[in-house]
C-alpha cells in the first residue's frame, strides 16, 4: 500500500528533555508543571473533601437552606447511556457563581445580546447545516443561579477548526474527536482528492487543489499535510481556529523509526535505531518522499526541516511563527490536559472530546531508550526539540491561567463522563485492545505498516449496545483514521448534484 494511504500509528509516552538554547528551558516547563500539578492535587483533594463535608451537612440539616456546593455532580438524575445523543450538560458543568475564573477574551464569534428569548437547551432538533454560523448550542460556561443577576450569555460552539494533524504525536485521536463533532452538527470536513489519498498530496505543500471539490466549503480540516497557512486560508472561513500538536522528539524519532522502517529509504538498510544514531548522516536522504527522519514536526508544519542549528534567528522566528498561526498546540504526553484548553478555546459541551486512543503500537513493537539514545536523537531532532519545549511550556502558563481548581475539576468531570461512555459503549472502564487479526469487524481493523509493527484496535462487544444509535457511535468512536475518512468523503461527495 502506498505510503500515502497509510494510517499514522500513535503511541503517547512519557515525557522526556533537556534545556535547550534560544527557548524557553525545560528545566522552566517542569517547575511550572510540578507546581502546577500540586495545586491541582491539593484542589481536587479541596473539591472531594467539601463535597463529602457538605453531603454529611445536608443529612443533618434541611436540605432546602443548602445548596450543592461548585463542581458537585447531582445523581438524582440518572445518567443517560444513549451516546448518539449529546450528553446532558448537567453533569459536565458545575453551577458556580464564582466569578474568580478567567473568562474568555475571544471576541472572534458573534454573542448574542438579546436576553429577552429563553436559551434552548433543546438537542432534539435537528442543527443548521448552514455552516457559515456557528453552532449556538453549547454550555460549558457556568450558570448563575442567583437570579437577581442577568444571566450570562452563553457563547456560541466554534465550528470552524483547522486541526494541523502531525506524524506520530496522538493525532489520530483527535481527528477521530473532530470527525465525530462534524457528523453530531452536520459539518463539512474538507477531505484530499483521491489522487493523494488520504492526505493532502503529503509531502507536497498543501495546495488548494489538493481538496475535493465535492467536500467545500469546508468547516474542519484534519487530514494529514505539510501546513501552508496562506492555501489553508483560501478554503477556510475568516474565523477558523487552527490548532495543532507535538510531542517530545525523542519518543516521537523511535515511534517514527518502527513504523515506517520499510518505507523510509533513510531506515530501510539499517539495523537498528543505535546505530542510526551512530551517524545519521550516513544513512539520512533528505529529499526521499517519507519525510519521518528528521525534524518531522517542522517539516509537518512548513518550516524548513534541514536548517542548520547555527541559524538561531531562523529557529526563534520560526517558533514564533507557529505560535502566531495556531491558537493551540496540543502536546501528546498532557493530551487531557490540552482537551481542557482546547474545550474552552472551543466553547465545546464536554461530550464532545471524549475519546479512545487510537492506533497505538503493542508493547512488543515499542524500543527502550537509554538516556544517551534519547539525547542523540533530540540533538538530531534540534528544530523539533525547540518547537516542543517552547509549546511544553506555553501549555503549561495556559493551564494555570485558568487556575489549578477550574483545571482539576474539568479533569475529573471528563473522566467521569470518560467512563460512563466506556461503560455503556464495552461494558468496563477501558475496551480491550486486540491484534488486528483478532479484530472480527474489518472496518475497525487498523491498517498495518509491515510484519515488524502490530499496531493495535478495538472490537465492538454487541452485549453492551443498547440500540442500533447507540451501536453506530461506539462503532465511530473506535473507527480507525484510513476507514473513517473514507466513510465521510464518501457521504459527502455523494451529495454533489
Amino acid at each position: 500500500m502506498p505510503a500515502d494511504d497509510t494510517t499514522k500509528g500513535e503511541h503517547i509516552e512519557s515525557e522526556k528533555g533537556g534545556a535547550e538554547d534560544g527557548t524557553l528551558g525545560l528545566s522552566e516547563t517542569e517547575m511550572l508543571r510540578k507546581v502546577f500539578l500540586v495545586l491541582v492535587a491539593v484542589s481536587t483533594f479541596a473539591v472531594l473533601l467539601r463535597g463529602y463535608m457538605d453531603a454529611f451537612h445536608l443529612s443533618l440539616f434541611a436540605p432546602s437552606h443548602h445548596s450543592l456546593p461548585p463542581f458537585a455532580t447531582n445523581h438524582s438524575q440518572p445518567v443517560s447511556t444513549n451516546d448518539s445523543q449529546p450528553v446532558s450538560t448537567d453533569y459536565s458543568q458545575p453551577v458556580s457563581t464564582d466569578h474568580s475564573q478567567p473568562i474568555s477574551t475571544d471576541h472572534s464569534q458573534p454573542v448574542s445580546t438579546d436576553h429577552s428569548q429563553p436559551v434552548s437547551t433543546d438537542h432534539s432538533q435537528p442543527v443548521s447545516t448552514d455552516h457559515s454560523q456557528p453552532v449556538s448550542t453549547n454550555h460549558s460556561q457556568p450558570v448563575s443561579t442567583n437570579h437577581s443577576q442577568p444571566t450570562p450569555v452563553l457563547k456560541p460552539k466554534q465550528t470552524n477548526v483547522v486541526f494541523m494533524k502531525t506524524h506520530k504525536t496522538g493525532s489520530s485521536t483527535m481527528q477521530n474527536i473532530l470527525f465525530r463533532f462534524a457528523e453530531l452538527h452536520k459539518l463539512t470536513v474538507a477531505f484530499p482528492i483521491k489522487e493523494c489519498g488520504h492526505l493532502f498530496c503529503y509531502p507536497r505543500s498543501f495546495n488548494t487543489r489538493f481538496v475535493h471539490p465535492g467536500t467545500l466549503p469546508a468547516n474542519i480540516i484534519t487530514n494529514h499535510m505539510r501546513f501552508n497557512h496562506a492555501e489553508v486560508r483560501r478554503v477556510m472561513p475568516i474565523n477558523t481556529v487552527y490548532i495543532t500538536i507535538l510531542r517530545e522528539p525523542a519518543s516521537m524519532f523511535e515511534s517514527m523509526f518502527t513504523y515506517f522502517k520499510q518505507q523510509c529509504q533513510s531506515f530501510m538498510n539499517v539495523p537498528s535505531l543505535e546505530v542510526f544514531m551512530e551517524d545519521p548522516q550516513r544513512y539520512y536522504r533528505p529529499n526521499e518522499p517519507i519525510m519521518a527522519a528528521r525534524n518531522a514536526l517542522t517539516f509537518d508544519l512548513g518550516g524548513d526541516k534541514d536548517r542548520p542549528e547555527t541559524d538561531a534567528a531562523y529557529i526563534r522566528d520560526f517558533v514564533a511563527e507557529v505560535e502566531r498561526s495556531f491558537s493551540l498546540v496540543m502536546i501528546a504526553e498532557h493530551f487531557d490536559e490540552s482537551l481542557v484548553l482546547l474545550r474552552h478555546l472551543l466553547s465545546w459541551d464536554m461530550e464532545d472530546v471524549l475519546y479512545v486512543k487510537l492506533n497505538m503500537r503493542a508493547d512488543g513493537s515499542k524500543l527502550s531508550l537509554s538516556p544517551g539514545l534519547t539525547a542523540k536523537m533530540r540533538s538530531w531532532n534540534y528544530l523539533d526539540a525547540k518547537l516542543y519545549d517552547h509549546f511544553n511550556t506555553s501549555l503549561w502558563r495556559k493551564l494555570a491561567a485558568l487556575g489549578p481548581a477550574f483545571v482539576a475539576e474539568e479533569l475529573n468531570l471528563m473522566r467521569q463522563a470518560q467512563e460512563r461512555l466506556m461503560q455503556s459503549c464495552f461494558g468496563d472502564k477501558t475496551p480491550q485492545l486486540r491484534s488486528a487479526s483478532q479484530i472480527k469487524n474489518a472496518k475497525l481493523r487498523p491498517w498495518q505498516p509491515g510484519n515488524h509493527v502490530d499496531i493495535l484496535g478495538y472490537d465492538l462487544p454487541d452485549s453492551h449496545v443498547s440500540s442500533s444509535q447507540d451501536q453506530k457511535h461506539c462503532l465511530k468512536l473506535i473507527m480507525p483514521e484510513v476507514q473513517y475518512s473514507t466513510l465521510l468523503r464518501d457521504q459527502e461527495t455523494q451529495r454533489i448534484p
